[in-house]
């Protein structure tokens, strides 16, 4: 595992200029399934965030599809759909809200809330913008390499060091870990069962 947490998430103006699109959420595995002739994910279910696919993997994808990641800026400017807010449902997140750890309590367990996996994407509720699964379920793979700063652009970073952005926070996370300013970086090949992706297409 190469995971490198990335503790500078210093607040900083970035304009976004050009118009683009994102999916509604990640991407399911009957979807990449359908491009890419096999579904890798350990949490089987057609309508599951598609997992275990790594950077590399992404770009197979878009390059299959026409499409592409997002960008770092592209990502944080939807998740927050406008808020300031450490969450885009306002100062926390609850179970009903996001798949995330904090499920795993006794309470939750009663009501069926106590999941630990992925669950359909955008069954749960979506932000302002009408954007789902932007915090927890999965992590979400972005353009960007990994640097220390995040890009004070729109466009994606490009870096030499090997390692991606990813986003949002997963199913195993705490609430801390879902913030919309949480990021975090892999290997380009990494593959685990909390690394998916979102796909963005610019508009013009």
């Amino acid at each position: 595992m190469n995971r490198i947490d990335v503790p500078n998430e210093t607040q900083h103006r970035v304009t976004i200029s050009k118009a683009f699109y994102l999916s509604q959420s990640e991407i399911p595995q009957e979807v990449w399934q359908k491009v890419m002739g096999a579904n890798p994910s350990f949490f089987r279910g057609s309508q599951n965030p598609v997992e275990q696919i790594s950077w590399d993997d992404c770009q197979a994808f878009c390059g299959a599809t026409g499409l592409r990641l997002p960008s770092e800026a592209e990502w944080e400017y939807a998740c927050r759909a406008g808020t300031t807010t450490p969450f885009s449902f306002g100062a926390t997140i609850t179970p009903q809200q996001v798949n995330y750890n904090g499920n795993n309590s006794d309470a939750s367990a009663a009501k069926g809330l106590f999941r630990a996996k992925t669950v359909v994407c955008g069954i749960l509720p979506a932000n302002p913008w009408g954007f789902r699964d932007m915090h927890g379920n999965v992590w979400e793979w972005c353009q960007d390499g990994y640097c220390e700063l995040a890009s004070t652009t729109q466009e994606a970073l490009e870096t030499k060091m090997g390692a991606y952005i990813l986003r949002g926070g997963g199913w195993g996370d705490d609430l801390d870990g879902c913030r919309s300013s949480i990021r975090l970086s892999y290997a380009r090949g990494d593959q685990f069962n909390v690394l998916g992706c979102p796909v963005a297409r610019s508009a013009v």
